[in-house]
């Protein structure tokens, strides 16, 4: 494409740290005696931010002037919250922005918008500021309600309106009158966004990489997390999607009102490219696939594992969460040999009933076994995702996914609690029937219930989750039960090495290195961490005494 060399503009793109609201109440909080400087440490594994590459990629390619593009991302940058805006005023004097696009995928990131778009208008009232991404998509309304210094939401896919707005001789003909902005004047209007999807994949460049500083993701880790977290210290971890949308109406999802319910996908010839691409000149060595199915049309998938087995001396493969139902022997067999050691499955609930009739998951616990079988006879860990507190849900059902859980042998379970996300059927059916023990949803988190029903009592339901973490995961660990002590150690001790005042990682890490190796040194440390630590928390003290677990040193241990 001609690009007009007469200018420069200049696009910077914020990525606000996925825990930003809560720094940011601390450190704002009005009681002086709560206020906190947060130490905002990075995340310990940050992800390449695909999503923000893509439509970097994407314009720098067609625009038609020549662009500077500058991708800022906090969750790798250390900080003290007092320092942020010092850091961010530095940036934006430094660079000069024409547009700057913020995103807010979560929840969490609600507040960043407003905060980061005020100091960029005190800076250069003139300068374009957009959001972007999930959070800003399904709650446009309140955010240009409660930020007066962000002048528009960029609605559901961002690669063609961002280029149609860096192209413009006017930004603000272009957010008043493009189907995918949504400006203040156009909710007075009462016009409604539409989203611009590409719908040919292969239209999107070979992402640039070098927008961002690959050594800041190296750590990057997902579905090998919990039970192969040992990588060489070089690792190149890198995401693709290679298809956009989902058919499913799982009632808590909400990823359909960002990339539609029509699934559009990426041809195997273009995925093996890029690829090649991204080991040639990225140095890859681990591929994380974050499609939400792409296993859906199986015959490609196959063809690009296939594909993928030329690179397997080069690059190891691993998946997001991935349907029981599509699971095959082939489908293993492959994953196998692309380096996969651990697959993670969408289970959800152990309930029939609850899958079926509240959840709408296009699977059966049938399903879930036959998959499960298959992936242990491949000789490989099934990692599972559960989702409890849900509307409707009862105590049986929960106690049937504890069953079904042992009943199969889940090396890892991750205990998720049912949040109604705007955008997501879950969050229409809460605030229809009043089930909300909060008007405001960016309370909300995975990990603390704020759902009320009669049959649902949040405070409840938040222990329940932590209970089942604790009994799923450690006292009836799968590798503990069935003796491998070898592949317990390695598990917990990477729980321990992420969460060090886990006491009952530290207890049966002990007692595997008793059943193992009879490393008295490490046998020691661990059980006197564990009986310091619930000797300090009476919460992890009420926990040893529910599962009976020792709770002083009146017994040896070595």
């Amino acid at each position: 494409m001609y690009k007009d060399r007469s200018a420069i503009r200049k696009i910077l793109f914020i990525i606000p740290k996925r825990t930003f609201r809560q720094e940011y109440l601390s450190y704002t909080d009005k009681n002086p005696a709560l206020k906190k400087d947060i130490v905002s440490n990075a995340i310990s594994n940050p992800v390449a931010p695909y999503g923000i590459l893509s439509i970097a990629t994407y314009i720098k390619e067609y625009a038609r002037y020549n662009l500077d593009i500058k991708i800022v991302d906090f969750n790798v940058i250390d900080y003290r919250f007092s320092q942020l805006e010092k850091i961010t005023i530095d940036i934006l004097k430094r660079f000069h922005p024409d547009i700057i696009g913020i995103s807010a995928l979560f929840t969490p990131t609600y507040d960043s918008i407003d905060y980061f778009c005020s100091i960029a208008k005190k800076i250069n009232a003139e300068t374009i500021t957009i959001a972007g991404g999930a959070c800003a998509t399904n709650e446009y309304k309140d955010l240009l309600e409660d930020s007066s210094s962000l002048d528009a939401i960029c609605y559901s896919e961002g690669e063609i309106p961002f280029l149609e707005l860096v192209n413009a001789d006017n930004f603000h003909d272009v957010m008043k009158n493009h189907i995918s902005f949504i400006t203040r004047q156009s909710i007075k209007q009462c016009r409604k966004p539409k989203p611009s999807f590409i719908n040919n994949l292969d239209e999107i460049p070979f992402l640039d990489f070098g927008l961002v500083n690959l050594d800041s993701y190296k750590q990057a880790i997902n579905n090998n997390t919990y039970i192969y977290s040992s990588q060489p210290e070089k690792s190149v971890y890198l995401p693709i999607h290679t298809t956009r949308g989902c058919p499913f109406r799982c009632v808590f999802c909400a990823a359909a009102s960002v990339h539609g319910k029509k699934v559009r996908q990426m041809s195997a010839e273009y995925v093996l490219e890029n690829v090649k691409n991204m080991v040639d000149k990225y140095g890859l060595t681990h591929l994380t696939i974050e499609d939400d199915q792409f296993l859906l049309k199986q015959k490609r998938a196959k063809k690009i594992l296939r594909g993928m087995l030329k690179l397997a001396d080069k690059v190891h493969l691993s998946t997001l969460l991935v349907t029981p139902s599509y699971i095959d022997d082939e489908i293993v067999d492959l994953f196998k040999k692309l380096g996969v050691n651990e697959i993670p499955l969408t289970i959800e609930h152990g309930s029939q009933y609850v899958l079926k009739e509240i959840i709408d998951k296009p699977f059966s616990v049938e399903d879930i076994r036959t998959a499960v079988k298959i992936i242990k006879n491949h000789g490989l860990s099934v990692m599972g995702a559960l989702v409890i507190g849900l509307p409707g849900e009862r105590d049986k059902d929960r106690e049937d996914t504890i069953a079904l859980i042992k009943e199969l042998g889940i090396d890892w379970t991750i205990i998720s609690i049912a949040t109604p996300f705007k955008g997501s059927r879950l969050y229409e059916i809460c605030t229809e029937n009043d089930y909300l023990i909060t008007k405001d949803i960016r309370d909300a988190d995975l990990k603390h219930a704020i759902i009320q029903t009669k049959e649902l009592n949040p405070e409840y339901i938040t222990k329940q989750a932590y209970m089942m973490n604790l009994e799923l995961n450690f006292v009836n660990n799968y590798s503990m039960r069935v003796g491998d002590f070898e592949k317990a150690i390695l598990l917990l001790g990477n729980i321990v090495k992420r969460y060090p005042q886990q006491a009952f990682a530290h207890y049966y890490l002990s007692e595997a290195h008793k059943a193992y190796d009879h490393k008295t040194e490490l046998i020691d440390m661990h059980m006197n961490k564990y009986l310091e630590i619930i000797a300090s928390n009476d919460e992890w003290m009420e926990f040893a005494k529910n599962f009976g677990l020792p709770t002083d040193r009146g017994t040896s241990y070595t």
